[in-house]
């Protein structure tokens, strides 16, 4: 008898200790790096919140479509998933995230600092939840790498939404999110909704709409964080702190950044790339082709038009410490908004597009590891990251027709270096600096 107690209380204390380990995985393969668990099915991908530590690989697309199963995310902040997942390029299809329980929100709840999610992409997805929601991970403090979200469908009021991550504190890279976010609430991006992490050679194409404050084409809030060799292409509404790439930069780095989709605000800190800045910002730039106050998102009312910027709307303090150098922007915004224009003229460097396409010529653009070149050189496109496969515009965009601000053509800002053409960037037109 006294025995059966024993075998009884051990394990229970096994359970309590040591939950991930009780279950064994339908399929094949044993958990480990070199031998993962390998998901044929949809019960199996579920089977990954039973031993959050193990090693998983996808073996085929799955399709949600017509499943019964009501997806609650994989890990939460008690038990985060901590294993490696290798989508290996497989796609998951139609996959509705609708937690019943108060926590983040994704495919993956929580991603700690050893969990490592690669190689998937998530089709059709929809999510809503509490706070903290990605299509991907509601919070990630581990590593994503190589995936992606399209076709995405996020709603809800809530705080922190990202397309691909509700909440970055650790790496992204390689990664992209297209798709719509309607109705968030706090610190909504395209791709992540706050970043406290790394961001790196990723994108984001999403319409972001009827946001409160923080919103940003890539990411809303960039807490403390980075984000460097990124782009966003979607357009972004929010009553306040509402920028092309980031909605509001604080002690933050962003370098060799650009964005393009168009920017409204309902009342103030609208920016081509960032809505409100108190951080830091280079070798950036904007070619947005509106930035506006009103629209057809909000009427027009009680806007602090000193607030709107070409690249930065609100820059807090930093300005005379440096910190937003070498940007730039394209004349050809159509705005409402009066813009500063009393920089240091020594900021301003300018070039013609002919330099672009002719002086310099293609070689002098690829030659160097800068991380720019110019791709399909005779259809004079614009500079991209060598990472890139398609332009984000060509020569259109210096018509002088678009824009009601100037007749004068500026690209993006250039110096010249022992004769070559090398991106750089210039400092034009912010919005109030306190």
């Amino acid at each position: 008898m006294i025995k059966a107690v024993i075998i009884i209380l051990v394990t229970l204390f096994l359970i309590i200790l040591f939950p991930n380990a009780t279950f064994a995985f339908s399929g094949s393969g044993t958990g480990t790096p070199n031998d993962p668990f390998q998901i044929t099915t949809i019960n199996q991908l579920d089977e990954i919140r039973n031993n959050l530590s193990a090693s998983y690989i996808l073996m085929n697309d799955l399709d949600f479509a017509g499943s019964d199963l009501v997806w609650e995310p994989i890990g939460s902040e008690e038990n985060p998933f901590f294993g490696q997942f290798n989508g290996n390029n497989q796609t998951i299809q139609n996959l509705q995230i609708t937690p019943q329980i108060n926590s983040f929100s994704g495919l993956f709840g929580y991603v700690n600092r050893s969990g490592e999610i690669s190689n998937l992409n998530l089709a059709h997805a929809t999510a809503s939840g509490y706070g903290g929601i990605g299509v991907l991970a509601g919070l990630n403090e581990g590593l994503i790498q190589n995936c992606s979200a399209t076709d995405i469908n996020i709603g809800g009021h809530s705080d922190e939404i990202g397309g691909l991550v509700g909440i970055n504190n650790g790496t992204i890279l390689d990664s992209f999110a297209t798709g719509t976010i309607l109705s968030g609430r706090e610190k909504v991006g395209g791709l992540a909704g706050r970043n406290g992490g790394f961001i790196d050679r990723s994108y984001a194409s999403v319409t972001i709409e009827h946001s409160k404050y923080y919103a940003g084409g890539l990411v809303g809030l960039n807490y403390q964080g980075k984000i460097q060799n990124c782009y966003a292409l979607g357009s972004v509404s929010a009553e306040s702190g509402v920028g092309g790439l980031v909605g509001y930069n604080y002690e933050g780095l962003i370098d060799a950044c650009y964005a393009t989709g168009n920017v409204f605000t309902e009342t103030d800190c609208a920016g081509g790339l960032i809505g409100q800045n108190h951080g830091f910002v280079k070798y950036s730039y904007a070619l947005n082709e509106r930035v506006d106050v009103g629209s057809q998102y909000f009427s027009d009312k009680n806007v602090d038009k000193k607030t709107i910027g070409r690249i930065i709307g609100w820059n807090e303090d930093y300005f005379n410490a440096g910190s937003v150098y070498e940007c730039s922007y394209w004349d050809k915004i159509a705005t409402n908004a009066k813009f500063r224009k009393n920089l240091d003229s020594e900021l301003v460097r300018t070039v013609t597009s002919e330099d672009i396409w002719g002086t310099f010529g293609k070689s002098n653009w690829n030659g160097f590891n800068n991380g720019w070149i110019l791709k399909n050189f005779s259809d004079n496109m614009l500079p991209i990251f060598d990472w890139q496969s398609e332009s984000p515009g060509d020569v259109s965009y210096l018509d002088p027709e678009n824009s009601n601000s100037g007749s004068s053509q500026s690209i993006p800002g250039f110096e010249f270096i022992s004769s070559v053409l090398m991106f750089a960037g210039v400092v034009l037109l912010f919005g109030k600096g306190k």
